[in-house]
């Protein structure tokens, strides 16, 4: 087999777009361009990938700066469930209540950071829900918590703090504010008031709260993104003997407390209910000729580069190999817009990245109708890569998101049926 040295994807474009006229026609390049000696560009035959759905058995998500809540069903992924926990630290070092402040109200604010699936044409209402955990929550062994993270402080029924209702629509940016329980409020300004230790050590005031699970009532509801490090618990008090009555706010922030999202797929599709870890994997030829990415769940699709090595057999004559991979985006909700650009990393079998390096894959779309909507990548270096591995291992393409630990954005990919494909263009001095 043969090393091909490549000039690069601009580099040869700007000569392909002069001297062919259409793809499947053989065009000679002028001394010009390189030199005195003739070449012919030649396009060959298109090469079908084989593609296939597996997947992380647990992501992250107590590092990602965000808390994800909702709960939706989509086309070939099932239901997807999302629910944020998240503990308090305390007020800073020196902080007091003063004995005579008397206790007004006590909110939760949490900042909206943009991300939703929702981009419907019209506002709806719904309702989130504020519940108090029963045990303390903490991180695991290795300071993190996950996706698929059980604690025993949301196991059972859990003690309802707060409930409001929200219009969520086009503003996708802004604090929503809900009013927690009286009691519950008043007990915990009480504690802070006569309990110095609450107060003082950080311990023991994450102790009398536990934590908190935020989600919405409803069951089909959207997905809604919140800044983690900007959630805020205010209580508001009056100093009723100034005059006028002086209005004091103390506020409690995640800080460094444990926070993550639990993202479950509680309905799962017959053809994906065997794939758990990514020593799984399933054909596109068995999922109606489609394979997935699903961020939060951890779905991910797996490219076998083997056909790519095989078509690259090639003869002295041919000095340079320009390869173009176009995967179809298919549409699942037309309201929903698929992610610009994929993440694409080079691995082995082992799940190693080869090339130390990300790329990534740009959507498009070919025409003003939506026809033809594909993502592509420019794999030349990764095919000058490839070929100078060793032959008896095997080599993929992993698609996953950039915001894969952080969102639940799901990209179903048509393989072959879909015109999904691998362009190969070459050099011949033929």
């Amino acid at each position: 087999m043969q090393r091909i040295k490549s000039i690069g994807f601009d580099c040869f474009f700007m000569v392909f777009g002069a001297a062919l006229m259409g793809c499947s026609e053989s065009s000679i390049i002028g001394e010009d361009f390189v030199g005195e000696e003739a070449f012919n560009i030649l396009y060959t035959d298109t090469v079908s990938i084989p593609i296939y759905t597996t997947r992380f058995d647990s992501l992250v998500t107590s590092q990602s700066g965000r808390l994800l809540i909702g709960s939706n069903s989509g086309a070939g992924i099932g239901t997807i469930v999302a629910e944020a926990f998240f503990l308090l630290d305390n007020m800073p070092d020196g902080s007091s209540i003063d004995d005579d402040l008397e206790y007004d109200s006590v909110t939760l604010t949490l900042p909206m950071d943009g991300y939703t699936d929702y981009f419907g044409e019209s506002e709806v209402y719904k309702t989130i829900l504020v519940e108090q955990l029963t045990e303390e929550l903490t991180r695991l062994d290795d300071f993190a918590l996950y996706n698929n993270t059980e604690i025993d402080g949301a196991a059972g029924d859990l003690k309802l703090i707060g409930e409001q209702e929200f219009l969520l629509g086009e503003d996708r940016v802004r604090d929503l504010e809900i009013t927690l329980d009286d009691k519950w409020g008043l007990d915990l300004f009480a504690e802070l008031k006569d309990n110095s230790e609450l107060v003082t050590i950080d311990i023991e005031f994450k102790e009398y709260l536990n934590g908190f699970r935020i989600r919405f009532k409803e069951e089909n509801s959207p997905f809604i993104g919140f800044t983690a490090d900007s959630v805020l618990l205010t209580i508001y008090t009056s100093d009723n003997f100034t005059t006028p009555p002086e209005s004091i706010t103390y506020d409690f922030k995640v800080g460094f407390s444990p926070y993550y999202s639990k993202i479950e797929q509680t309905t799962v599709p017959e053809e994906l209910s065997g794939i758990k870890s990514l020593e799984d994997e399933i054909s596109s030829n068995q999922t109606n000729d489609y394979s997935l990415i699903a961020g939060g769940l951890g779905y991910a699709i797996k490219l076998d580069l083997d056909p790519i090595r095989d078509s690259f057999i090639l003869t002295e004559d041919v000095l340079m190999v320009t390869t173009i991979l176009e995967l179809e985006w298919l549409e699942e909700d037309e309201n929903l817009a698929p992610p610009d650009t994929l993440q694409v990393n080079f691995i082995n079998e082992s799940f190693i990245d080869i090339a130390e390096e990300t790329f990534y894959m740009q959507r498009s779309e070919e025409d003003d109708f939506g026809r033809n909507r594909y993502y592509s990548i420019d794999l030349t270096a990764v095919v000058d890569l490839l070929l100078s591995l060793p032959v008896d291992e095997k080599y993929f393409l992993l698609l996953t998101l950039e915001d894969f630990n952080t969102s639940v954005t799901t990209v179903l990919v048509g393989d072959q049926s879909f015109n999904s494909q691998l362009k190969i263009y070459t050099v011949s001095n033929n």
